[in-house]
């Protein structure tokens, strides 16, 4: 079986050059910075295994010459109980009995740190495997003075270390000792409040959420004292697997950066820990970076078994192909190693063992990819087909089969029939199943289109008892083309409508269908898409071809960065269910209570975000209209207020904003019986719209929407707040009858650190952006005097209990002007806070505290329920349409 790989390398003209390097310090992986440096240089471990030392607040306090007999010069209470725990867990990490006796003499010498004291001599017990008076201290400690924080902490230590029991929901503050361990246990017990029984999980999640948010991210420093948990594997096991199975890839990474750390304090270097990482990068959708990590292994592991290398190249090959590069992905595959085989290694893509014909199936993907077909149908036939055959014999004629469909469709096609047939003869339902898949799209390109049907209605029974391997949106994508033409339309439609809600929920993927399912290339998601808009418009399914705009764009426009935190949930939920191979083997993440957990919540957050979900267009009562482009089309949906059709008509322009595209929204407005009050789809086109049919209109009230649901209920706000800041809030508070309450508030109110009373609430946001780059929405900082607050972190903490129903917001609150007199972030702005709950958004593009009209103004705005404002400095924005 060696020959086939080499007959592949001759093929394609490639030669293997086995490197070997030995053990390389992990500081000098250029994407592992913040596994040793842990983000910033200013506080937490750094340097490599055998030279690491620790900074706190920007000083080296510990080093491999530091002898711990006493505290470093300089620190305070709440900086030494940290650093008792970060040196404690070192020197056990390290074995060094001497050195941490001296550590515990120099704790005793100080009269507050007795909680460090029986933490460490219960730790030496497990980490030197001795029994001696660990455990007995840790029963017999009491804080002294009846302190009841370090009382909390005692007793929900020994509930998670000697009782197996969750933590208490204690309160943590980093002007408090042992704020790492107070942040872990908390985070402990929160996760604790997840059982799978429970019919929904949103409030657990929304805590999760808020209790995560001081952790530092995978860029984002947050709160430098919990960049390393001391003994993090002991109070929270497998909690990074935990976190990634809810969907919460993204501090799965930080969780598993930390873990690595403390391996590599101790002088080892764990490739299972390193796969890991590389697995929770991939759900996170950073698949360059998952690259990276199996990559460093590779260099600087230096001998390893041959079978778990290939488990790696394997994993390496698949990566690069998934990112469009297959000449990288043939560079990672010609490294394997056919003679070293084993079940241990799995499928990238489908988690479960591959044999060697299924792996030189994967790079025949690649050479066909990089080079040519004839080269990989050269490559695949060289191999000669044994005598007693197996179901992975056929898959590799089957990959031939979707090679030369391409170009040679009639012969390819009767090769898949005659395979098709073979297979159901062996019971081989796999090959059976993607045989007649392929077969029906041969059946279409050759325009046999009852065969087509035949073939496509036939694979819908094949795997009934592997509905694992199925992919229902192959087949319904076969259904729909080719019967795209028939009169029964309703049954064709239905075909559509399954298979574009796949779509909806982003669980199509063309390259893993290619080589998952030896999907033809030609019949992927891009012309299914295509053929849907031609499909809905000429039979005037006017709210279908509506939804598919509007989820299309969500698909392909939306960025988790910059977004609420649930669409970062939904991404991970598609991704791990899509790249079950990429985790090390010994367990399946897919099946875990927790990510049963994820399922229930992903189906939750996927309905209640639908903007389509509850619409009515009969109990609209303002005129609305929708414009989208898509592909070089413009669509412009419309409604009057007496009608109760939707309208859509496809404009001769691929710009929204040409005259061709604003002679129709001047038109469609002008068409409209009521012209007071108009209502426009809050997306890029619909901004455009909104700003040209205003200044064409300025008798009109022209808003943007979000949601197509209308909302029953009125707002009554109550009360303005502001910021705390000078020159941004009034110094003299408007009173008496007929005004509002106004409030200020420090900026921890307005990243959810502090709770906000906001319901019935207007929130000023006026304070200028101090932190902006070119990434949008995630980077942005704001400052007040010495506070500043970060959008990474107020998207996290802010929910239905702190969320203000109303913001108005200033020109100065965001940053650039790259669409107009509005900043380029301005539509991710509006729709993050419509998306999270805040009913109504109010652009005003300067707001003078000092002036009294302008206070009158934020008053108006605080107490109209729908009256318009017909103020040229203000765009109005509400989450529902109305």
């Amino acid at each position: 079986m060696q020959n086939a790989i080499l007959n592949i390398r001759k093929v394609v003209g490639l030669s293997l050059a086995f490197r070997y390097i030995p053990f390389l310090l992990i500081s000098f992986c250029s994407f592992c910075q913040t596994l040793s440096a842990q983000s910033r240089n200013d506080y937490g471990w750094t340097g490599s295994p055998g030279n690491f030392y620790l900074l706190i607040d920007g000083k080296t306090v510990l080093n491999k010459e530091t002898d711990f007999t006493s505290f470093p010069e300089g620190l305070n209470g709440i900086q030494k109980s940290e650093f008792a725990l970060l040196a404690g867990e070192y020197l056990l990490l390290n074995k060094d009995s001497g050195k941490f006796s001296n550590l515990i003499n120099a704790i005793r010498k100080e009269k507050d740190l007795g909680l460090a004291e029986v933490l460490l001599l219960y730790f030496q017990d497990v980490y030197f495997s001795k029994k001696t008076n660990g455990e007995s201290f840790l029963k017999a400690w009491s804080p002294p003075g009846g302190d009841t924080y370090q009382k909390e902490l005692i007793e929900s230590t020994r509930n998670v270390l000697l009782n197996k029991k969750p933590a208490e929901k204690i309160k943590c503050s980093p002007k408090k000792q042992y704020y790492s361990l107070c942040r872990a246990l908390r985070l402990g017990s929160y996760m604790s409040d997840f059982k799978l029984s429970d019919p929904n999980h949103d409030r657990e999640y929304t805590n999760l959420q808020r209790i995560l948010s001081p952790f530092p991210g995978v860029s984002d420093p947050e709160e430098k004292e919990l960049k390393h948990i001391p003994f993090l594997s002991n109070f929270l096991p497998n909690i990074a697997d935990y976190l990634s199975e809810l969907g919460f890839a993204r501090d799965a990474i930080q969780f598993s950066k930390i873990g690595i750390v403390s391996e590599n304090l101790g002088g080892r270097m764990l490739p299972h820990s390193y796969e890991k990482l590389a697995y929770y990068y991939l759900v996170d959708g950073d698949p360059n970076s998952a690259e990276k990590v199996l990559k460093y292994i590779i260099d600087r592991q230096g001998e390893m078994a041959p079978t778990y290398k290939n488990s790696l190249y394997l994993k390496l090959g698949t990566l690069a192909y998934l990112q469009g590069d297959p000449a990288r992905a043939l560079e990672y595959y010609l490294n394997l190693d056919f003679l070293n085989w084993s079940s241990r290694i799995l499928h990238p893509l489908l988690g479960e063992p591959i044999s060697i014909n299924s792996a030189r199936d994967l790079v025949s993907v690649a050479v066909w990819k990089s080079k040519n077909s004839h080269k990989a149908v050269d490559a695949l036939q060289s191999v000669s087909t044994p005598k007693n055959l197996t179901e992975d014999d056929l898959f590799t004629k089957l990959r031939i089969i979707q090679i030369l469909s391409e170009d040679e469709p009639e012969v390819a096609s009767k090769l898949a029939m005659d395979l098709s047939f073979l297979a159901q003869s062996k019971g081989w339902r796999r090959v059976e199943y993607s045989a007649t898949l392929l077969h029906g799209f041969l059946q279409l390109k050759t325009n046999n289109l009852r065969k087509a049907i035949i073939e496509f209605t036939k694979a819908g029974g094949i795997l009934k008892e592997d509905p694992g391997y199925k992919e229902e949106w192959i087949r319904l994508n076969g259904l729909f083309l080719s019967h795209k033409e028939s009169t029964n339309i309703r049954g064709v439609k239905g075909f559509l409508d399954q298979a574009l809600k796949i779509s909806a929920m982003g669980h199509t993927d063309d390259k893993t269908f290619e080589i998952k399912n030896y999907l033809p290339p030609s019949y992927g998601s891009k012309a299914l898409e295509n053929t849907a808009v031609d499909f809905y418009a000429r039979h005037g399914y006017i709210h279908d071809l509506l939804s598919f705009m509007i989820h299309s764009e969500e698909n392909s426009e939306l960025q988790e960065e910059d977004s609420p935190p649930d669409l970062a949930i939904l991404k991970t939920d598609t991704r791990i269910s899509r790249y079950k191979g990429f985790y090390p083997p010994g367990r399946e993440p897919w099946k875990s209570q927790w990510s049963e957990m994820r399922l229930k919540e992903s189906s939750r957050i996927r309905e209640e975000s639908d903007p389509l979900k509850n619409a009515n267009f009969k109990r609209l009562t303002q005129p609305l209209i929708a414009l989208f482009v898509k592909d070089k089309r413009t669509f412009l949906f419309h409604k009057d207020s007496d009608s109760s059709e939707l309208e859509m008509r496809e404009l001769s322009t691929d710009n929204a904003t040409s005259y061709t595209a604003q002679s129709a929204l001047r038109s469609t407005l002008e068409s409209f019986s009521k012209k007071d009050k108009i209502q426009i789809y809050l997306n890029s086109p619909g901004v455009d719209a909104a700003e040209y049919l205003r200044k064409e209109f300025p008798d009109s009230e022209i808003k943007l929407f979000l949601r197509f649901d209308k909302r029953e209920e009125s707002d009554s706000v109550k009360k303005v707040y502001g910021p705390a800041c000078d020159n941004l809030f009034p110094k003299t508070l408007p009173e008496g009858e007929g005004h509002l309450g106004w409030q200020s508030f420090p900026l921890q109110y307005y990243d959810g650190s502090k709770l906000l009373q906001g319901k019935s609430a207007l929130l000023v946001w006026n304070m200028k952006v101090s932190v902006k780059s070119p990434n949008g929405l995630r980077d942005y900082e704001w400052s007040c005097g010495a506070e500043s607050i970060s959008f990474r972190k107020a998207k996290r903490r802010l929910d239905f209990r702190n969320l203000p129903d109303r913001i108005a917001f200033t020109k100065d609150s965001l940053s650039g002007s790259g669409w107009g007199d509005k900043s380029e972030d301005f539509l991710d702005w509006a729709r993050f806070w419509l998306s999270v709950g805040t009913s109504r958004l109010y652009f005003v593009k300067y707001w003078n505290p000092e002036s009294e009209s302008d206070i009158n103004l934020l008053e108006r705005l605080a107490n109209e329920n729908g009256d318009p404002i017909l103020n040229s400095r203000i765009l109005k924005m509400v989450r529902n349409a109305e």
